[in-house]
């Protein structure tokens, strides 16, 4: 590997921030490029692919396969074991939970919320250059996806908003 290429020791090929860049510019690259990925990812995850399961199944079996499925295509994880790539799945499948609870308003809406929280996830890992080849940032990552998807259940609960509170509706009201 190049002296030009920053190395960390959970990146087994080379990030696509050369190291001798100025920061400012290098720092930009990185959010740019997690703020674009991360927006690719939610418009087909949650923007296309959980919307259909969703109108075909409801949002609980919905949120479980979609999550499943989005944890599953994170192929750079499969390296570092089972357990890591479990918790992985399953902190995917509760971030399911927590979109689907506090989802409201437009389509466009729901996208961007979700890119935004994706982002500042990706980014908040790059920047503390968390090792993603140990078990404690999974474990970290799921115990603050279920204290958050609580949050978000009972938020979403609470002001009537969501996917679970509106097909409640919905289906009371039929």
């Amino acid at each position: 590997m190049s002296s030009r290429w920053r190395s960390s020791p959970h990146q087994a090929t080379p990030p696509f921030v050369v190291h001798d860049w100025p920061k400012p510019i290098a720092v930009a690259a990185v959010c740019i490029g997690f703020i674009f990925g991360s927006w690719c990812e939610e418009v087909g995850f949650r923007g296309i692919m959980y919307r259909a399961l969703a109108a075909k199944l409801g949002p609980w079996p919905s949120v479980v396969i979609n999550g499943v499925f989005f944890g599953l295509c994170h192929l750079q994880y499969f390296g570092v074991g089972v357990l890591p790539v479990t918790l992985f799945v399953a902190s995917a499948v509760l971030l399911d939970v927590i979109m689907a609870a506090l989802w409201t308003g437009l389509w466009t809406h729901r996208v961007l919320v979700a890119t935004a929280i994706h982002a500042v996830v990706n980014i908040s890992i790059e920047a503390t250059g968390t090792d993603l080849t140990q078990v404690y940032p999974y474990v970290a990552m799921l115990t603050a996806t279920i204290v958050s998807a609580l949050c978000a259940l009972v938020l979403g609960r609470t002001f009537k908003i969501g996917d679970f509170i509106t097909r409640k509706a919905a289906t009371a009201a039929a």
